[in-house]
């Protein structure tokens, strides 16, 4: 369909009508509207060499009708993001060209700042972190190669004193600490001599 100030006056008419809904636009529309854009700007070169003020304020009107149209139709694909960001299958009709990537920008950054707000608010579990507290919960046997005087561990609770030989359960955090110094060894369950 050919792009013309009057069609682009229609499509302004009808994306100020249709508050949430998206005008349909063939695939290939704003290719269409630069190349008539592009083909307009020839006419204003000559315009400026004519010193034809009516030509010039018409593109001048063009320019901020174009200017209005991509404002509206973006106003409705950030709303449309909004509304939909819980349905990630959910994508809306009559989306063209670069809408689309703005539309999938929009939802994408929005869940993200929503899943930190929950993270922030405690509602939700940071990425990571639900593997971090496993560890932490998750206990290991231990055989203290040295006595340990008693400590206070990561999770702020005390342990020990432990003496050398004794077989201790101990959080994963904690155990991988007494291992890398060489304070502990894991043992298996079969070990429970000292326990």
């Amino acid at each position: 369909m050919e792009i013309n100030y009057s069609r682009l006056r229609n499509l302004y008419r009808l994306e100020k009508q249709s508050r949430t809904r998206l005008t349909p636009l063939e695939p290939d529309f704003y290719r269409l509207l630069r190349e008539y854009i592009e083909g307009e700007k020839k006419e204003v070169d000559l315009a400026w060499q004519e010193q034809d003020i009516q030509r010039l304020v018409l593109f001048a009107n063009l320019v901020k009708l174009v200017n209005d149209i991509i404002a509206i139709r973006q106003r409705k694909i950030v709303s449309l993001a909004l509304a939909s960001m819980f349905d990630e299958a959910w994508e809306p009709e009559n989306l063209v060209g670069w809408e689309k990537d703005l539309y999938r920008d929009v939802v994408e950054t929005v869940r993200k700042y929503r899943d930190s707000a929950l993270v922030f608010v405690g509602l939700k579990e940071e990425e990571g972190k639900k593997e971090e507290e496993e560890k932490r919960l998750k206990t290991v046997r231990v055989k203290i190669l040295k006595a340990i005087p008693e400590f206070i561990g990561t999770d702020y609770k005390t342990y020990g004193p432990y003496a050398a030989g004794e077989i201790a359960e101990l959080p994963q955090e904690i155990a991988d600490i007494l291992l890398v110094r060489n304070l502990a060894e894991v043992v298996g369950d079969e070990d429970n001599t000292h326990a």
